[in-house]
């Protein structure tokens, strides 16, 4: 008797095998108990063939809050005598982990949310915004949740998601949550509490900023966008003409600054403000971090990623790969600096693409 060993939850398991008995006039009826409070029978008449073959779908690794379970099959075998004959195999079901989890819409006061030229959400300090989305579980006895991290410094387990009917492994989920502030105050947008912009490869990212000046003087404003281009220019205190060296009058100002600037490659860049008056004073500089995405492109597998930092047949130059790695590490909460792990070698990159856990085993046949 044969039994499959190991399969993934709502997979299918074939149990089969043939017996024998001295009494060429019994009757015997089979019963197999899978383990998961469902049975099969079968009834063989005198003289006929000993043969059988059952396939089972086990729906869930049980109990379903482990990741693989053995689950013991009882087969037993009844004559019209009475004699019975046992066996107990097991077969081995592994949980399959949620995939193709996608965030659908988003709405505030019951419309869309609003998104920016770069394609991130827009939304008012206190506003409520609720998130909807699917994603897919096969194990049709999972008790799915799904942890959402507001980034904020908030989390929570959602327990509006529940199974389509017409698909039951479709997972539907709704999530709601108040940004009270944009955390911090005056900063454009945060990643992990970090003053930063976020902008598209080619598209003009606006920068802005504001000085300040308790005498009476022309203002010298250099932009420093961290590629190597700069933007030079001059604010005068009463244009047209430039201030002379002895000015008439104390003329104290706040005014705006602003610029704005396409980056030509993807990568992690440091944008500076800096200010000089015309007596030669010269305010403390202000910067920004600038996390400049990549124009969308198609999916490539690990192995594309490794042969890449590999140096073998990347059509990636080495410039955009350190790029990558740099926005990698300034984003991640796995990567990076500190107690996360290093990517910020191509080799440190390939080891950590080649430690994947690689295809599960197959599945096969066995004796019990």
């Amino acid at each position: 008797m044969t039994l499959t060993p190991t399969i993934d939850e709502a997979g299918t398991a074939t149990l089969a095998g043939s017996f024998t008995d001295p009494g060429v006039n019994d009757s015997f009826v089979l019963l197999v108990t899978w383990g998961d409070g469902t049975t099969s029978t079968r009834s063989f008449a005198p003289g006929r063939p000993k043969s059988f073959s059952f396939s089972h779908a086990f729906a869930d690794d049980n109990p379903t809050t482990t990741p693989v379970d053995r689950v013991p099959v009882r087969v037993q075998l009844s004559d019209k005598d009475g004699g019975k004959a046992l066996a107990a195999p097991t077969v081995t079901v592994r949980n399959l982990a949620p995939t193709n989890v996608t965030l659908s819409s988003a709405t505030t006061g019951g419309v869309a949310a609003q998104r920016d030229a770069q394609g991130f959400l827009t939304v008012a300090e206190a506003a409520t915004v609720t998130w909807t989305g699917t994603f897919r579980d096969v194990g049709l006895a999972d008790a799915s949740g799904l942890s959402v991290s507001w980034g904020d410094g908030t989390q929570v387990t959602v327990a509006t998601a529940v199974r389509d009917t017409a698909d039951p492994a479709l997972v539907r989920f709704s999530a709601t949550h108040v940004y009270a502030d944009d955390n911090p105050t005056a900063s454009a947008s945060d990643l992990d509490g970090v003053k930063t912009l976020l902008g598209t490869q080619g598209v003009a990212i606006p920068f802005r900023g504001s000085l300040t000046d308790p005498g009476s003087d022309d203002e010298t404003i250099t932009w420093a966008f961290g590629d190597g281009l700069t933007n030079v220019t001059t604010n005068l205190v009463n244009p047209p003409a430039p201030d002379p060296a002895v000015s008439p009058a104390i003329q104290p100002r706040s005014f705006g600054v602003g610029n704005d600037h396409p980056y030509a490659r993807p990568c992690l860049y440091r944008a500076t403000l800096s200010a000089t008056d015309d007596d030669n004073g010269s305010a403390v500089p202000d910067g920004i971090d600038v996390v400049v995405l990549a124009i969308q492109h198609r999916w490539e597998s690990l192995g594309f990623w490794k042969n890449a930092y590999d140096a073998r047949n990347s059509t990636i130059s080495a410039a955009d790969l350190a790029c990558y790695l740099r926005i990698a590490g300034y984003t991640s909460q796995v990567f990076g600096a500190g107690d996360r792990v290093a990517i910020d070698t191509s080799a440190q990159a390939s080891d950590v693409l080649f430690k994947n856990p690689g295809s599960p085993p197959s599945s096969s046949t066995g004796s019990c």
